[in-house]
């Protein structure tokens, strides 16, 4: 059963309390928590399949629930392992009787490194998407991608962030867009630059918006454009402009847009003159991070990536910060 705000959780197996009480104080710290529930209703399921005694999560009910299993990916068994975990330390805090998987158990999947583009391969891109010829099957595709493009890059925004946007979040008379419900639950308002303001305005007119309910970025049938469709769309450009793909997993994903944009912002903030301590939680207010040593992390790829700012970089932060960036 998929679990949204519509159909809660629902348990039925001998923890079902403890695991509406766990939900509860997930969502009473601000976190939405719809992925975690839809795992834990099917080990709900397991435990009652495994003829598990209540109010107790042991050793071996745990161990089972998060074994490898045939074809299942590395990133999916972390995901049934780390939500098992916090549930058993809540049990724990709680004092039930509960087996915490030590703190590295499992297969952890290798973190992914960013591909942070050059400035010349951002115009080769959005030339080669500007340069689009019109497909019948897909008529808007060619205005609509350059246009996602230079959002994505011109502002940072997530993909999901991007593609959900409704016309009435897009503000070009102010050159304003605001984000609603994002990741950890958060609004934010993006200024955006008179250029891309300019470029964004003649981009509406051309799709010809009506209902301010209509996704900004729509598919040939006025639904949002979906994560898999706008990649296949980056996929093409990347091959046209003559960047190389790593294959499956490797990247440049388009996600790496964002990494780009904190990049080149954070090396122009600094190369302005601005102190790194005073750079970062701007470009973290701006990116919705939740912590501001997430924006940290692009600290050591923009002194990789324009070595003339190394030397403010370690003056400021030395070794602070981790050397790899996530998916944030």
């Amino acid at each position: 059963m998929r679990v949204n705000d519509k159909k809660p959780a629902i348990f039925t197996g001998p923890l079902a309390e403890l695991l509406y009480k766990f939900i509860a104080h997930k969502q009473s710290l601000g976190y939405k928590y719809h992925a975690g529930a839809e795992a834990l209703t099917i080990f709900d399921a397991y435990s009652v399949e495994q003829d598990a005694p209540p109010d107790t999560l042991g050793k071996g009910l745990v161990e089972g629930w998060v074994a490898k299993r045939d074809g299942e990916t590395a990133n999916t068994q972390q995901t049934r392992i780390t939500v098992i975990r916090q549930f058993a330390i809540f049990l724990r805090d709680l004092g039930f009787s509960a087996y915490v998987l030590p703190y590295r158990r499992g297969l952890q999947p290798k973190s992914y490194a960013p591909y942070v583009f050059t400035r010349v391969e951002i115009e080769t891109i959005l030339t080669s998407a500007d340069n689009q010829p019109v497909f019948g099957q897909y008529p808007q595709s060619h205005i609509t991608t350059p246009a996602l493009l230079r959002l994505l890059y011109g502002c940072g925004l997530r993909v999901s962030e991007a593609l959900k946007l409704k016309i009435s979040d897009v503000n070009l008379d102010e050159g304003i867009i605001k984000i609603i419900d994002s990741k950890f639950g958060r609004d934010r308002l993006i200024p955006l630059s008179e250029s891309l303001t300019l470029y964004l305005r003649h981009y509406a007119e051309l799709m010809r918006f009506g209902d301010s309910t209509e996704y900004f970025f729509p598919n040939r049938r006025g639904r949002m454009l979906t994560p898999s469709g706008a990649y296949s769309r980056f996929r093409a450009l990347l091959w046209q402009s003559g960047i190389s793909h790593g294959g499956r997993g490797k990247g440049p994903r388009l996600h790496d847009l964002r990494h780009t944009f904190s990049v080149h912002s954070l090396a122009g903030m600094v190369s302005q003159g601005m102190d790194i301590y005073c750079a970062l939680p701007v470009l973290a207010t701006y990116l919705g991070h939740e912590k501001l040593s997430t924006t940290g992390q692009y600290v050591r790829l923009t002194a990789e990536m324009y070595p003339e700012v190394i030397s403010a970089v370690e003056k400021s932060c030395g070794m602070i910060f981790p050397e790899e960036v996530g998916g944030e």
